[in-house]
């Protein structure tokens, strides 16, 4: 039953256009001939009908120099991909149409691969493991190296090239370099510079070719070929296209995932194809399973829950201090800070003056080893005023008369008049300094300014003679 809810009403993609890629070769720049006239001239030649001609779509890209099509029709795109040359004021212009590869792809390559291999014969002899799809292969200019797209988001660990197993790594691009005009984005055969043409030694770019090549790169201005690969501006450029690749193929993933979640919800995937494979060789990528499968409590039903009483809420945890050291601080931050006692004790000559105001014990008196609790409140009883005329005595000592404050002023106001008069004296040595310096170093630049007069004289003598010859 198609309710829209557990089954889709329509196989999803179903009824988006279809997409092409014309890339145009030679001089053929897409960027200077007219939208409107462009459509046109691709509807002309390849004999669409007014229907299909309303329902294509084109879409310039000057910097890529290519044009991007879409079509609903499945006849027209047929028909599109049967161009192999545009006429363009009277010129024909040899051009190629392909479907671009789709976007839940990814590429990979392998190495000692025989050179200049056909893309058919590569792509019958490659075999991948279960759970992968080749999608195209082709070999990677004059190299041993292979270039493969698999369909999905990721890369298989090992691929099979007609029995032989050959490891399989991610596809790291590099920044395009243009052999016209140097530059890097872009390739020579989409070059919007077509007049400019630079010389890769030196980066000259008038046409003479007897001129003299000093070998600097035009980019970092290196003493280095400009297509040179190890220029610091071609690492750079090679490193952002990598982390752009990188991005964009994690969002492409999280894409792919999130439309296999949904698609397994609506129930149009098999079992075989909710498991996404790794890049293992044998193990697929899985969730690891529930340690503890029995400590898992299933939800209460809300019946049982309005039967079931009102707990009260448990106590908010208090923050436990981390360790030893931080209870002590909070507890010594929150008491009163000490104060000294004025008692005589605390001072040592009102202690002496205690001590001698005493009287001295008999020479044969023994010492005695407990005393009574009444002898010791006696004696307390008769120290307690000779206590407290001392503590009077120490506060009035304590009390700074006039004498010492004009004293201490007088002092102050001297200090400062010595300050003053040592700074005047620091001001005057360091003017003498300069003007020594000074003195002596036009001492030492005098000879030396002399003799460069002489030199010019002398070249300028020898510039005449030569002249005159």
């Amino acid at each position: 039953m198609e309710d829209g809810w557990n089954h889709p009403v329509q196989q999803p993609n179903q009824g988006e256009p279809r997409k092409l890629t014309l890339r145009a070769a030679g001089s053929l720049q897409l960027s200077q001939v007219m939208p409107l006239a462009l459509h046109r001239l691709l509807s002309l030649t390849v004999g669409l009908t007014s229907e299909e001609a309303a329902g294509m779509m084109t879409t310039i890209e000057p910097f890529k120099n290519i044009l991007i099509i879409t079509s609903d029709s499945a006849n027209a795109i047929r028909k599109i991909l049967s161009v192999t040359q545009l006429s363009v004021n009277q010129v024909n212009h040899p051009v190629s149409v392909y479907a671009p590869a789709a976007r839940e792809t990814c590429k990979g390559v392998i190495h000692q691969v025989e050179r200049s291999t056909d893309p058919a014969t590569l792509q019958q002899l490659l075999t991948a493991p279960q759970g992968y799809t080749i999608l195209s292969a082709r070999m990677m200019g004059n190299t041993t190296a292979a270039i493969i797209t698999f369909a999905g988001t990721y890369v298989p660990f090992t691929v099979s090239l007609g029995g032989a197993v050959h490891r399989c790594k991610p596809h790291r691009p590099k920044a395009q370099i243009c052999y016209k005009c140097l530059g890097l984005g872009h390739r020579a055969d989409v070059c919007t510079r077509s007049t400019l043409i630079r010389c890769p030694n030196c980066g000259h770019s008038n046409k003479d070719e007897a001129h003299t090549c000093i070998i600097k790169c035009v980019k970092c201005l290196g003493p280095h070929r400009s297509d040179d690969a190890t220029c610091p501006k071609k690492l750079e450029a090679d490193a952002v296209v990598r982390k752009q690749a990188f991005l964009k193929r994690l969002n492409i993933r999280k894409h792919a995932t999130a439309t296999l979640e949904r698609a397994s919800h609506r129930g149009d995937l098999s079992p075989l194809d909710k498991e996404v494979p790794s890049r293992g060789p044998q193990e697929s990528r899985k969730q690891p399973e529930d340690p503890f499968p029995t400590l898992r409590r299933e939800p209460t039903p809300p019946q049982h829950k309005e039967s079931r009483p009102n707990k009260p809420s448990p106590p908010k945890k208090v923050s436990q201090p981390l360790s030893q050291k931080h209870i002590h601080r909070t507890y010594r931050d929150a008491l009163t800070p000490r104060t000294t006692p004025t008692i005589p004790i605390y001072n040592s000559q009102a202690y002496q003056q205690h001590v001698e105001a005493q009287p001295a014990p008999p020479p044969s008196a023994q010492p005695m080893e407990s005393t009574s609790m009444d002898t010791t409140s006696e004696a307390r009883e008769d120290t307690a005023p000779q206590n407290k005329r001392t503590r009077t005595e120490n506060d009035e000592a304590q009390v700074p008369s006039e004498e010492m404050t004009r004293t201490f002023q007088a002092f102050m106001q001297e200090m400062r008049y010595e300050m003053q008069l040592m700074k005047q004296q620091i001001t005057e040595i360091n003017h003498t300094v300069e003007l020594r310096i000074k003195t002596h170093a036009k001492e030492l630049f005098q000879p030396i300014q002399q003799q460069m007069h002489a030199l010019k004289v002398q070249l300028d003598a020898i510039m005449q003679k030569l002249n005159g010859q």
